[in-house]
């Protein structure tokens, strides 16, 4: 199947100055706002420039033998991403339950993100839970991993 349930938002951060070398509430809400106008413009360049070289994308897959923790690399997810895009249709992604955990110049951005494509002639919706991991390096605010666990299957309400 088409792993079209890592395009759920699986990131929430980006290039945003912290004062003082810490994180803001903010620059944290800057960074999911960049986040997702890149999804929306399926703009593949700008997500990878917000994940850290040594970004980890985790995501749980529903498998028949139960779930599966499925892991991936910064280029292994830019190149997931690059191949779904390429065969959705009619994509519309929305975000919601946005919460920010702040600590120092570390972060968790907890969120619900929604998505729903067609392709192949086929209607794909998913929501996922997810959970991305923040830090200042070198004065900037990068993506350092990324958790998600699909939780339903709805169309997202806007794009």
């Amino acid at each position: 199947m088409m792993k079209f349930w890592l395009l759920a938002g699986l990131m929430a951060a980006g290039a945003a100055w912290g004062q003082s070398g810490s994180l803001s509430r903010y620059a944290l809400q800057q960074i999911v706002d960049r986040v997702d106008q890149a999804i929306v413009e399926r703009d593949v360049k700008g997500i990878g420039s917000l994940l850290t070289p040594r970004a980890e994308i985790s995501i749980i897959v529903p498998t028949p033998n139960g779930k599966r923790r499925m892991k991936m690399s910064k280029a292994q997810y830019i190149s997931a991403l690059e191949q779904s895009w390429a065969v959705a249709n009619d994509y519309r992604y929305a975000r919601s339950g946005l919460e920010f955990e702040l600590n120092g110049d570390a972060a968790v951005i907890r969120s619900v993100v929604t998505e729903a494509m067609v392709v192949n002639g086929r209607q794909i919706s998913l929501s996922t839970r997810e959970e991305t991991y923040v830090q200042v390096i070198d004065g900037r605010a990068m993506i350092v991993g990324v958790r998600g666990e699909p939780i339903k299957n709805r169309p997202p309400e806007s794009n």
